[in-house]
């Protein structure tokens, strides 16, 4: 049981460059243009959707939305984004935020993936994964 252990530990560890270097997708490069895949399946990638919209999609579906960061300290991380159609919630974690400050009046395009969660009933949100003012 513990060989099994053992090696099934040393394949995890083994496989973290591979998988961290596959789930980075596009970057930044110098002068703020966007390096790497772009394509399909990443957030650079994404389709361009109102808030009603991203609602309706589907759980890890990449999207791009225009509008405003009304309000934080929803919970740590997240804020309450709004665009014409609605409202929602969304994570930003601190490295996202790259140094730039909004207020609820800076219309801002945030990239991410929609995240679908089961409690009592369907939590909708955004895990921002670029933030940029308009």
């Amino acid at each position: 049981m513990k060989k099994r252990f053992v090696c099934f530990f040393a394949a995890v560890l083994l496989a973290l460059p591979v998988i961290s270097h596959a789930t980075e997708g596009a970057r930044r490069g110098s002068g703020g243009v966007t390096q790497g895949f772009i394509g399909a399946g990443t957030a650079a990638g994404a389709q361009t959707v109102t808030v009603s919209e991203a609602k309706e999609l589907g759980h890890r579906t990449q999207v791009t939305l225009h509008g405003n960061v009304v309000r934080s300290g929803v919970r740590s991380g997240r804020y309450e984004f709004r665009d014409d159609s609605g409202n929602i919630i969304i994570n930003i974690d601190a490295r996202t935020w790259q140094g730039i400050s909004v207020d609820e009046n800076t219309a801002v395009e945030i990239r991410g993936t929609i995240d679908r969660r089961l409690a009592s009933f369907w939590i909708r949100r955004i895990k921002v994964e670029s933030i940029s003012i308009l």
